[in-house]
C-alpha cells in the first residue's frame, strides 16, 4: 500500500515537473537523429495505449523501445512503473536503479525514487518469505496420527457382525441417505458465500492504477 501511494505521488511529479520539461543536462546528452526522435515518440505513444489498457507488460516493451531510441533518464521511470503494475517487481525496482544511475543528481525526483526501491525490496523479501513457506507446507508431510499409549484401535467392521449397523440401510445407494443430501446443501451454501465474496472483493492482489507522464517533444 505504501508502495502504491509513493509511486502514485512519484508519478504526479513526474507529470508536473519531470516530463514536461527536459533539463538542459539531457538536451545536452542526447545527440539523436529525427528518425530515432520519431521511433521513441511513436514507441511511447504505443506504450500509453498500452498501459490504458491495462497491458502493463507490452507498455513496459514498448517504452523501453522508446529510450532505446532516446535515451531519457526519466523514460525509465515509465518502464519502471509498468513493471511494477505487471507485478515484476524485479524489473521495477532494475528501472528505478537505472534512473537514479544516470539521472542528474540533483534531480527532484532522486529521493522519492529511492523510497520506492526501499519499498520494492521488502515487497521482494515478502515475496520471498511467502514462497518458501508455501514450498514447506508441499514438502514436509503431516504428521502421523497414532492413538495414546493403553489405547486400541477399534477392529474393523464385520459385514456378518449386526453391531456394524442395519444392513438394509447400508445396502441403500448413497443419494439415498440422508446425510448425503445434508451435506450436498452445506456445499452449495458455501458455494454460494464464496461467489459473493470473490465478486464482491477485489482481493489482495489488485493494483490501484498509476498515471504516466508525457514527454515535450
Amino acid at each position: 500500500m505504501i508502495a502504491r501511494r509513493l509511486a502514485r505521488a512519484l508519478l504526479v511529479l513526474v507529470l508536473a515537473t519531470g516530463f514536461v520539461a527536459v533539463s538542459a543536462h539531457e538536451s545536452a546528452a542526447r545527440r539523436i537523429s529525427r528518425k530515432q526522435r520519431r521511433a521513441a515518440r511513436k514507441a511511447f505513444r504505443a506504450g500509453q495505449q498500452a498501459y490504458r489498457d491495462g497491458k502493463y507488460a507490452e507498455a513496459a516493451k514498448h517504452f523501453e523501445a522508446g529510450y532505446k531510441a532516446d535515451p531519457r533518464p526519466r523514460f525509465l521511470i515509465n518502464v519502471a512503473q509498468s513493471y511494477r503494475q505487471a507485478g515484476d517487481l524485479e524489473q521495477a525496482k532494475a528501472n528505478y536503479q537505472r534512473f537514479l544511475e544516470l539521472a542528474p543528481k540533483r534531480s527532484t525526483l532522486r529521493p522519492q525514487v529511492e523510497r520506492l526501491v526501499a519499498e520494492i525490496d521488502q515487497l521482494i523479501a515478502e515475496k520471498k518469505r511467502k514462497e518458501e513457506a508455501r514450498r514447506k507446507a508441499l514438502v514436509t508431510p503431516p504428521p502421523a496420527t497414532t492413538p495414546p499409549p493403553g489405547v486400541t484401535p477399534p477392529p474393523a467392521g464385520d459385514p456378518n457382525n449386526p453391531a456394524d449397523g442395519d444392513a438394509s440401510a447400508s445396502s441403500r445407494p448413497v443419494y439415498k441417505r440422508w446425510w448425503f443430501w445434508t451435506a450436498i446443501g452445506a456445499a452449495v451454501a458455501a458455494g454460494v458465500v464464496v461467489g459473493v465474496v470473490a465478486g464482491t472483493q477485489g482481493g489482495s492482489d489488485y493494483v490501484e492504477q498509476g498515471g504516466l507522464g508525457s514527454i515535450r517533444w
